[in-house]
Parts: structure tokens; C-alpha cells; sequence
């Protein structure tokens, strides 16, 4: 008996529709839930790949090598960055504890005697003169020698405690960095298969939301590194400038600070601020409360100049969000994803604004694409800005 080749597979009816996707969404929901300690890094990797991409590709172009080879190439580099970085900031930090460790031991190795001229000549208060040898001084040591051992136990504690944390985060740097490396290196599959993914009818829909979350994801992450880059240089040009101790690590910080909107910035400028306030003498021979109060006006200066003139040329107006709604979205992503929702929160936001406003306008029986919904609309001009503009334009006639 032969088979009839116009013959074809039954359609499904609603309910078995329904039924499924919901199937679907609850597998879904589990399997991040199995994987949610993994997923941090998954993103992590996703965003390295988004990064690097774009090198590989240059590289490409200009050396005509093939992907392989400029995608080794790209991670090569990246990984030799990586490596002098982490190299530099271990060796400042050995220093650093070195230098801690050497004080306190000459602090304890004195201390005997310094605890015995303190017994015989005692402790002077103006007038007053505190004897210490009508105190019983033996059990004061026995007492004092247990709370250093109690507190050397705790310090060595910690030490440990700093240790593992730090083998988790090399060890989670390298899985980031094979994972992202294993997604470049199929880059091209992957994009066919992101391409390739289509359903009958809605071919235009689906591929002009994908060029609209593509757009606004690249326009986010390369521009928000850019803006990190440029922020961090001149931070670091700035507290150079103002004689500050650390310029370096407060120009990194106040870079890095960048990632987090709204409220990156403020903490990098109190960090500053203590900085200054305790640093014992400046260039300009200000007392620390007045040196602590310029170098945060120049930190406020250097936000207000970074915000009104870099980010809207680099970043431009492409999440379309409110300021407000970005601060709540980052406060909910600290609250519900730690460090990466501080990061991702705007982009992701906007990203279910967009597909909102589509399932929206479709529910309500509307075109999405009239008037389109990934227009962004024009952002007005920062007060600020707009009195610089007034106030440095040429009178009419000149």
C-alpha cells in the first residue's frame, strides 16, 4: 500500500497549544532554577562573546585570517591583559600586606617593652598620673595575650576565608573565558540558528524586534564600556592633578562606578571623599576639610560634564527610559540579582518595555509598527546644557 505524499502532520487545536506552552514554561522554570548558582556566569559569558565579537571581526577583516584564527588571536591578547592586570594588582597587594605584616610585628615585638615603661613611669593626663603598679598586671596580660590570640584566630579566619573566595573567582574568570571563547569560536552557527528561528506569519515582526533588542543591547554594552574607559582616564588625570594618594585605583573605581547608574557614581565620590579627608598634606596646603570639599567639586563637575556631553553622544537616547524608572529597575535588580542585576537592570528593562509595548498593541488589536514601537523618542536638552549653549552662542550680527 503506498503512502498518499500529500499526506501531512494534524495541526494542534488550542487547548493542546496552551497546554504545551505551559508545559514548556514550567520546564523552563525549573531548569534555571537547577542552574541558577551557573547563571551568573552564563551572563557573564554571553556579555564577554557580545564584546568580543566585534574584535574578532575587525581582526578578521583587516589581517584576512579566518574566524578561527583572529577569535584565538582576540582571546589570546585578552587572556595576556588579564594575566599582567591580575599580576600587577596581586603584587601591590602583597606588598600592601607585607608591609601591614611588618608593622605589626615590630608593634608586638616592642610591646613587652612598652608594657613595662607604662608600669613603671605610669600614664600621664596633663596634672593627672595614672599608676599602674597598684594594678594587678599579670592577670591584665593573661587577659590581654587571650584577646590577641582570639583576634590573630579571627584574622586567620578571614585570610581564609579571602583565599577561597579568591580561587572561586580565578576559577570562575577561566570557565568565563572558555565558555565565552566556545561561543565566538561558533559564532556563525549561532547567529544562523538565532536567524533561522522564524514562525509563519510573523517573519517581519520577529525580525524587526530582533534588530531592535540588538541595536539597543550593543548600544548599551560597547557604549557603557566607552563611557567606563573615558570616565576612569579622566578620573585618574583629575586626582593626579589634585595630588591625590591612589589616583590610579580611585580613577579605576570611579570608571568601574560608571556600570552602575545613579548610584556608581555617588559612592565612588564619598569614597573619594574620605580618601581626601584622611590624607595627612596636600599640594595646595588646605586644611582636609577644605581639600576634601575641592576635590569633591571637581568630582561633581566631572560627572555633570560626563553625563551631559559623553553619554548622550556615546549611549545616545537608546534605552528610552525615564531616570526614575532606571534607579527603581537598578535597586530591584540589587535586591533580586545581587551585583549582575545592578548591571543589566536598565537594558533589561527596556528590553521588556519594548516587547511590552508589542504584546500590547497586539492584545489591543493595533499595528505595532504604526507608529512604530522602537522608535525612541528625542531626549530634550539638560537644562545645563541648554545654558552653556545660550550662553557661549554669538550674538546675531557677529
Amino acid at each position: 500500500m503506498s503512502r498518499n505524499p500529500k499526506e501531512s502532520s494534524p495541526q494542534w487545536h488550542l487547548s493542546t497549544k496552551m497546554l504545551v506552552a505551559l508545559f514548556g514554561f514550567f520546564l523552563l522554570a525549573a531548569f534555571l532554577l537547577r542552574i541558577r548558582s551557573f547563571a551568573g556566569i552564563l551572563v557573564v559569558s554571553i556579555i564577554v562573546y557580545f564584546l568580543m565579537t566585534p574584535l574578532v571581526r575587525i581582526i578578521e577583516r583587516i589581517a584576512k585570517f579566518s574566524w578561527a584564527v583572529a577569535t584565538n588571536i582576540s582571546f589570546l591578547f585578552l587572556l595576556m591583559v588579564l594575566v599582567v592586570v591580575i599580576t600587577a594588582l596581586g603584587l601591590a597587594v602583597a606588598q600592601q600586606l607585607q608591609s601591614l605584616f611588618d608593622l605589626t610585628q615590630n608593634f608586638f615585638t616592642g610591646l613587652p617593652v612598652q608594657l613595662e615603661t607604662l608600669i613603671e613611669h605610669g600614664l600621664q593626663f596633663g596634672p593627672l598620673t595614672l599608676d599602674f603598679s597598684r594594678f594587678d598586671t599579670v592577670t591584665l596580660f593573661e587577659q590581654a595575650a587571650g584577646y590577641i590570640d582570639l583576634l590573630f584566630s579571627s584574622v586567620s579566619t578571614v585570610f581564609l576565608s579571602v583565599s577561597s573566595v579568591a580561587i572561586e573567582t580565578v576559577v570562575g574568570f577561566l570557565i568565563v573565558l572558555v565558555v565565552a571563547y566556545f561561543l565566538t569560536l561558533d559564532n556563525a552557527r549561532l547567529r544562523q540558528t538565532f536567524v533561522g528561528f522564524v514562525i509563519p506569519g510573523y517573519e517581519y515582526d520577529i525580525t524587526r524586534l530582533r534588530g531592535a533588542l540588538s541595536r539597543l543591547w550593543k548600544s548599551f554594552l560597547g557604549g557603557q564600556l566607552l563611557v567606563v574607559l573615558i570616565t576612569g582616564l579622566l578620573f585618574w588625570l583629575i586626582m593626579s592633578a589634585l595630588g591625590m594618594r591612589f589616583s590610579l585605583g580611585l580613577g579605576v573605581i570611579g570608571g568601574l562606578a560608571r556600570f552602575i547608574p545613579f548610584l556608581g557614581p555617588g559612592v565612588a565620590g564619598i569614597l573619594v571623599g574620605v580618601v581626601a579627608l584622611v590624607q595627612p598634606s596636600n599640594w595646595f596646603g588646605l586644611a582636609p576639610g577644605a581639600y576634601t570639599a575641592l576635590v569633591i567639586l571637581f568630582v561633581i563637575l566631572l560627572n555633570q560634564f560626563v553625563d551631559y556631553f559623553f553619554i548622550p553622544r556615546i549611549l545616545g537616547t537608546s534605552l528610552g527610559l525615564p531616570p526614575a524608572i532606571i534607579l527603581i529597575a537598578t535597586l530591584l535588580g540589587a535586591v533580586l540579582a545581587g551585583a549582575l542585576g545592578l548591571l543589566l537592570a536598565a537594558p533589561i528593562v527596556a528590553s521588556i518595555v519594548l516587547l511590552g509595548r508589542y504584546v500590547f498593541r497586539k492584545m489591543t488589536d493595533q499595528s505595532p509598527w504604526d507608529p512604530p514601537i522602537d522608535e525612541t523618542p528625542e531626549k530634550p536638552e539638560p537644562a545645563l546644557a541648554r545654558f552653556f549653549r545660550r550662553t557661549l552662542a554669538r550674538p546675531e550680527g557677529e
